[in-house]
């Protein structure tokens, strides 16, 4: 019996294998650590409040953080929906759907696909000045804008009421803001 276990202990073949089970558990533990510290560990945004003096995290939100965030949140999805040209057109509607809902992405997605297609074979550009953002309610804002639409030698200014209701959100790298637009209209005035 001595003999045999002697020839386990001594014999090359076991110890490589021995050794190759070691190294597969080691891995193994190893990968098994990785990952269930991957799963558990969660990303948070975090807010960065930058003023002239100094740049800051901001811990919790207050009335007056909130309705500057949502005036420039407005501001920024006025930005992106309603300022194109033929060459940035699509990438600003990109940014606009990350501040929409899924729902509301959907339902306007065919509309701009066809403006955008439209715009490939009569290009034109549109900018927007923020006349005044009013605050309707907590979930609803009403801009006034003066949009001008330039095509070719034409130049046309027209005043439009936008009503935008917005929801809450979780905060993303897509869309940074606590808000989404849930709801858009607008009307020529």
């Amino acid at each position: 019996m001595k003999t045999i276990s002697q020839y386990w202990l001594r014999s090359r073949f076991v110890r490589e294998e021995v050794l190759r089970l070691s190294l597969i558990m080691a891995l193994g533990l190893w990968a098994f650590t990785a990952t269930a510290i991957a799963l558990l560990k969660t990303e948070k945004t975090i807010l960065i409040g930058v003023s002239d003096d100094s740049s800051y995290v901001i811990l919790n939100s207050n009335e007056t953080l909130r309705r500057k965030e949502v005036v420039s949140f407005i501001r920024s999805f006025i930005e992106s929906y309603y300022e194109f040209s033929p060459a940035n057109h699509a990438e600003k509607l990109s940014r606009a759907g990350d501040m929409m809902t899924p729902t509301l992405w959907e339902l306007k997605r065919p509309d701009l696909q066809r403006l955008n297609e439209r715009l490939k074979t009569e290009p034109l550009v549109q900018t927007a000045k923020i006349l005044s953002i009013d605050m309707v309610d907590d979930e609803t804002i009403e801009a006034l804008l003066l949009v001008q639409i330039v095509k070719r030698l034409e130049s046309v200014s027209t005043n439009l009421k936008v009503t935008l209701k917005m929801k809450a959100h979780e905060r993303s790298d897509s869309n940074p803001w606590p808000i989404e637009i849930s709801e858009v209209s607008d009307a020529v005035l």
